[in-house]
């Protein structure tokens, strides 16, 4: 609705409270068109339609009053769900019928009572009744209007062919006025539509008053000829199914053009979804990329962290290493002195024994020393490497980034470009050419996006593995530690 369009819908509300107290199953379209006709709005019946649709919706179930809400839902054929079956049924006994609409309602307290036929069937009756008493009022009307006209005042002459003379008060009532010419004119043009003459070369010339052209197509004419009138009723039958015809493939064509605009007008919120889901996609990227940027700096902490322990336990190695040096020492210094005094062999055998053995433990600890270093080592590379992965995703990333804000910079040059070529067959008139260059446009726009989505699909799918793989060996190194 234009102009005022919240008094216009509430206008239209109070309509219907009005037309739903007849307790009647109603007939939407034919509300709007009476609602349109007796209000004069500007909307368009299908207009008024759909909000009406809309409303009976979305606002009706919403209803607090009970009988109110009761009568509208019967009167609109308003389809019930579950949820709102059960509120109607705590106040009244309901039933539904198989598309879910009320064709009964008791109220437990007897104060409301509706009954009806909620099939399509029984609306198309009803409207057929409708058109039917509309067209006998009308029919009425006309039979009373032909009777109310004037009596013709004089009747029409029929002049023997080649006769050029007319009676001198014809004449003068020709030659007297401008509606008289009008109507001469308004008889001649129907002549040249009907294909020329519509009396053959040996028919008598009907002259008619002009008082009686005057009178219009209701006035009742004299008869002429058989063949004139015969001839005549062809031609004006043939035109009329022209007319029809004509009219027929004029409507055929605006409904056409209305469902091509409706269509444009559909791709165009398509497209608008489409924006607004790159846009979401763009901010998803934007979320990843502080995500890998807090990932990068996490991964730096851990590296530090790493190295700083790995310092640790060098030191810590060390001096494991020199305490048991100093304690092997002391202890073969110990045992040493010990066997100064032994002479026996075993002694000195038991002694040799022992040094060989402290031997091959400090042997075996320095080798086990170093492995424990070149691990260490091993994942400090791991780690380097890990890191250099991730910032060459992050580059990738970056670059795909910029890649798609080219793309829906472009995306919303397409779309702007398609809304001036929408405005201008709104503007001009859909034609075959504007058309296909519509359509051929929607392709392409179509096309983008799916290499776009398919680009987009593959970006999450290396940028997941990646990240996995990542945290998989960062995970490995702390459980290796």
């Amino acid at each position: 609705m234009s102009g005022d369009k919240k008094v216009e819908e509430e206008a239209l509300v109070e309509f219907l409270e009005e037309k739903c107290e007849a307790k009647e199953v109603l007939i939407v379209v034919d509300v709007a068109k009476e609602f349109k006709d007796k209000k004069g709005v500007a909307a368009a019946v299908k207009t008024l339609t759909k909000w009406i649709r809309k409303y009976s919706n979305e606002d009706v179930p919403q209803i607090r009053d009970e009988a109110k809400r009761a009568k509208q839902l019967f009167g609109l054929s308003v389809t019930i769900n579950d949820n709102l079956l059960k509120e109607l049924q705590a106040h009244a006994h309901v039933v539904l019928d198989s598309n879910g609409k009320m064709v009964e309602y008791v109220a437990n307290d007897g104060s409301l009572t509706l009954k009806g036929d909620q099939s399509h069937g029984s609306k198309m009756k009803k409207v057929h009744m409708c058109r039917v008493a509309a067209a006998n009022n009308g029919n009425q009307d006309s039979k009373t209007h032909l009777d109310s006209d004037p009596p013709a005042t004089k009747r029409s002459r029929v002049v023997a062919p080649g006769s050029l003379s007319r009676p001198a008060n014809q004449t003068t009532s020709m030659t007297s006025g401008s509606n008289q010419s009008v109507g001469a004119s308004s008889s001649s043009n129907l002549v040249g539509q009907m294909g020329g003459s519509a009396m053959p070369p040996n028919a008598s010339v009907v002259h008619v008053p002009a008082g009686t052209l005057a009178r219009g197509l209701n006035q009742v004419q004299p008869s002429p000829p058989p063949t004139v009138q015969l001839d005549a009723d062809r031609k004006i039958d043939e035109l009329k199914k022209t007319i029809e015809t004509v009219t027929k493939e004029f409507n055929d064509i605006n409904s056409k053009n209305r469902d091509k605009i409706a269509h444009f007008q559909k791709e165009i919120g398509k497209q608008s979804n489409q924006l607004d889901a790159f846009s979401t996609t763009l901010d998803n990227y934007r979320v990843a990329n502080e995500e890998l940027r807090k990932e990068k700096v996490e991964s730096d902490q851990e590296k530090r962290e790493m190295m700083k322990k790995m310092e640790q336990m060098e030191d810590l190695h060390k001096e494991e290493i020199k305490k048991l040096e100093k304690e092997a020492a002391e202890d073969l210094e110990k045992k040493v002195q010990e066997r100064k005094n032994m002479v026996d062999v075993i002694a000195a055998r038991t002694v040799y024994e022992n040094m060989q053995t402290h031997k091959k433990s400090t042997s075996e600890m320095e080798q086990r020393h170093k492995e424990e270093i070149d691990e260490m080592k091993r994942k400090l590379d791991e780690s380097a490497r890990i890191q250099k992965e991730l910032e060459d995703q992050h580059k990738k990333d970056q670059e795909e980034r910029t890649k798609l804000q080219n793309q829906i910079e472009q995306l919303i040059l397409n779309h702007e470009m398609f809304s001036r070529v929408m405005n201008s067959l709104n503007n001009d008139g859909a034609t075959p050419s504007n058309s296909n260059a519509a359509v051929g446009m929607i392709e392409q726009l179509r096309t983008a996006v799916a290499e776009e989505m398919e680009e987009e699909a593959k970006s999450d799918g290396q940028e997941a593995s990646s990240t996995e793989g990542a945290e998989d060996e960062i995970d490995g190194a702390e459980k290796s530690d």
